[in-house]
């Protein structure tokens, strides 16, 4: 009888898709095993792909909703539940030519919400990761009716740059219909907004900020916290609260927004593994492959493949990962579920910046672990 194989890998940043590991794994087992594909994303680049295969229908938008790309911006939704990736609207990977840290917004992602809440949604999800903007959810509120103003009445600049003169904010026109859903805020990054571990400081570098760029972009954010708090007393408890709020800083503070308008935070890991229903399939398996770019301590702290293999575990099925590269000590993976990791950096140095040998190595491991499926696998956590 064949063993039952579900391969459901992340992304390898910056190199390959969860599709294109999962689908190149899954070349490399063959007929050897009955394989069930689903590709994982915690919420940034690539969640639209991995919840449609959950069922969502990945629809797109008008031309009045602005996009990273310029074409029809995508949003996915199952019934009256809407998922927007804020990365497809503010990517990092959308970035053709030179980063706009100061430019760089999320008005596209308040236009989708609001186009969303016209579809008839009763929750939306806001998948947070990959984001380009550092601008504290302002472009956000913006496309959902909020007016940012200079000290003459002036709208702003869009984008974290703009902040600097900020004056006044006016939420008379935010969309009333956020009050009556569930908006939910679907991140692992726990950083506040501002300081040292903040949007500005610790991820701006990262999205293309230079030192003064990253000292603008910190002073910009504090000066949004402090106008808030000054001028918009009936938001002044709600703002001081999601100021210091774990994940405010995600997204370059479009956690902070979401927050402000009574998005509920939860991890982005837990939260796709429940959307796509793998508590329901992992029974039916023989063996579970996952995988990212870096297993690290990072993935310790709640990333998808961990939260993967600990539910696996759980069920005393096994869990192999295939990685771009592996920090951890065998003791460490194997406590976590893991009982074997490929790493292709060990294999062949030159995969990470080779994604055509990282498929071939990645279909390589299908192959190896498609012999290994003719002995039984015994794993006693």
């Amino acid at each position: 009888m064949s063993a039952s194989v579900l391969i459901a890998p992340d992304k390898f940043k910056g190199t390959l898709s969860a599709k294109e590991v999962a689908d190149a794994i899954g070349a490399g087992l063959g007929a050897n095993a009955k394989i069930r594909i689903i590709p994982l994303a915690d919420g940034g680049d690539g969640s639209l792909d991995a919840i449609a295969a959950a069922g969502f229908e990945v629809i797109e938008l008008g031309q009045s909703v602005v996009s990273a790309t310029g074409a029809p911006a995508k949003i996915a939704r199952k019934g009256d539940v809407f998922f927007v990736e804020s990365a497809e609207f503010c990517g990092l990977r959308h970035v053709s030519g030179t980063l706009d840290p100061l430019g760089a917004n999320t008005l596209g992602i308040g236009q989708a919400v609001r186009a969303a809440l016209d579809l008839g949604a009763t929750t939306i999800v806001l998948g947070v990761g990959g984001t380009a903007s550092t601008d504290g959810g302002v472009g956000f509120l913006m496309g959902l009716g909020v007016k940012f103003l200079t000290e003459t009445g002036e709208a702003i600049l869009l984008g974290g740059g703009g902040l600097f003169i900020l004056a006044k904010v006016d939420f008379s026109g935010l969309d009333p219909r956020l009050a009556d859903i569930d908006l939910i805020l679907a991140s692992d990054v726990d950083s506040p907004l501002l300081g040292p571990t903040g949007a500005a400081k610790l991820f701006s570098p990262q999205k293309g900020a230079d030192p003064l760029q990253v000292e603008v972009l910190e002073i910009g954010l504090s000066r949004l916290v402090k106008v808030l708090k000054s001028g918009t007393k009936f938001w002044t408890e709600r703002n001081r609260i999601a100021s210091v709020a774990p994940g405010s800083g995600a997204g370059g503070g479009l956690g902070f927004a979401a927050l402000l308008v009574g998005a509920i935070r939860i991890p982005g890991a837990d939260y796709i593994l429940d959307l796509l229903e793998l508590d329901e399939v992992l029974p039916e398996c023989d063996l579970v492959i996952t995988g990212e770019g870096a297993l690290d301590e990072q993935s310790l702290a709640g990333k998808l493949p961990v939260a993967l293999a600990m539910r696996a575990r759980a069920l005393n099925i096994p869990v192999f990962a295939a990685v771009g590269t592996c920090r951890l000590s065998e003791e460490k993976y194997v406590n976590v579920g893991i009982i074997r990791v490929f790493a292709l950096d060990q294999m062949d140095s030159r995969c990470a910046t080779d994604s055509e040998l990282s498929l071939k190595l990645l279909t390589q491991i299908g192959s190896e672990i498609a012999s290994s499926l003719k002995v039984a696998f015994v794993h006693e956590f």
